[in-house]
């Protein structure tokens, strides 16, 4: 009885193992600013929805600002924004370090696109918003 249910697990984990990412994203609304400024986050890893969900129930207080490389790229879950965050980058933080550009809207950052990356406006292209915050989990665009 014990080797079948250790079989069932390992086949339960091996299945689980073979689902793309993409299958295992979840999306969230993220305030940052004034009315207007909500943006989108893709997260892939398990430990990081749950943080996030958390988040949304009140439940975690500290390091809830959303931290994240910057992509210039338009994706369907953050529309109307023509950028996006590297899911594999996304991290919550309490404070942002120097190297981020910390003190940006949401459409700040949008006027600004074409200089992220450049030596002397966010060289490595990361943005840490202050006030920041998952609002609610969304359903897949």
């Amino acid at each position: 009885m014990r080797l079948c249910f250790a079989l069932a697990a390992i086949g339960i984990s091996a299945a689980l193992a073979t689902v793309p990412s993409h299958a295992r994203t979840r999306y969230f609304l993220v305030s940052n600013g004034p009315a207007g400024n909500d943006f989108t986050i893709a997260l892939h890893d398990p430990a990081l929805i749950a943080k996030a969900r958390q988040i949304v129930a009140g439940k975690v207080t500290d390091q809830v600002a959303v931290s994240g490389r910057i992509v210039k790229r338009a994706v369907a879950y953050n529309r109307p924004w023509h950028f996006h965050l590297q899911p594999s980058s996304i991290t919550f933080i309490t404070f942002g370090t120097p190297m981020c550009l910390r003190y940006l809207t949401t459409s700040e950052l949008e006027a600004n696109l074409a200089k992220i990356g450049s030596p002397d406006f966010s060289p490595l292209g990361y943005w840490c918003p202050v006030g920041s915050r998952v609002t609610a989990e969304k359903r897949r665009p």
